[in-house]
């Protein structure tokens, strides 16, 4: 199983940790993160309905978003349960 993680600027969560402690890890985890906006063009920004994104290996490979960090936690657990 591989380790889940939630970044310290995730709003409401609690246990996070910096990305500075994590962003060269050699193995495989999971990430939790908020992004609040998403670009729509190279000037124009519009807010995320589902902000809480789930990624493997940091932000780059985005596994999937979610309304609630409840939603995105269920989702964390489930990709690191599966063997990648």
């Amino acid at each position: 199983m591989l380790p889940v993680f939630i970044l310290d600027r995730t709003p409401d969560a609690t246990d996070t940790v910096a990305w500075a402690s994590i962003c060269h890890r050699k193995d495989k985890y999971v990430l939790i993160r908020h992004d609040q906006n998403y670009e729509r063009s190279r000037w124009d920004y519009a807010p995320r309905k589902r902000p809480f994104a789930v990624s493997l290996n940091g932000p780059r490979f985005t596994y999937s978003h979610h309304t609630t960090l409840e939603n995105a936690i269920k989702a964390a657990r489930k990709l690191a349960k599966t063997k990648i």
